[in-house]
């Protein structure tokens, strides 16, 4: 999910979306198709194996873009869209536990954290958690993943 002060929901679409044509309005079902199918993607009768699907809106002075995939979790994504002398954020969750936020202000990340990059030694939870986390976390890189 991203907001992002003073910018038009087509506006923000279009800095984040590489074909702009594809950007379409649509109107939410009142329910999903199965429990795999976004709403926005329900709207525009896509399915994942079309890709994500981004849906805008806006609050106020906040427009929010919702990525039912997180393809733009990216934390490229919250400073080109925080350029200008906007704020934005981003945050993200994914079914594999990943969480992360990104914070920016005119083009220029000034903060951002990622579940996978943290110390995951915490209080209260078991050694062998915390081991199967970095392990998977390492796999193929020799490393933690880190922005």
């Amino acid at each position: 999910m991203h907001v992002v002060r003073d910018l038009d929901p087509a506006d923000a679409l279009t800095l984040l979306v590489p074909t702009p044509r594809s950007i379409q309005p649509c109107d939410l079902p009142s329910g999903k198709p199965d429990e795999w199918t976004s709403l926005p993607a329900a709207a525009l009768g896509f399915d994942s194996a079309d890709g994500a699907t981004l849906l805008a809106g806006r609050i106020g002075a906040w427009t929010f873009v919702y990525d039912d995939l997180a393809f733009t979790a990216d934390r490229e994504f919250t400073a080109k869209l925080s350029a200008d002398g906007r704020t934005a954020a981003t945050g993200h969750q994914s079914i594999t536990g990943d969480t992360g936020l990104c914070y920016a202000v005119d083009g220029t990340r000034l903060a951002w954290r990622d579940s996978l990059d943290r110390d995951l030694d915490l209080p209260g939870m078991p050694g062998r958690s915390t081991r199967g986390v970095r392990s998977g976390r390492d796999s193929g890189t020799g490393s933690p993943r880190r922005w």
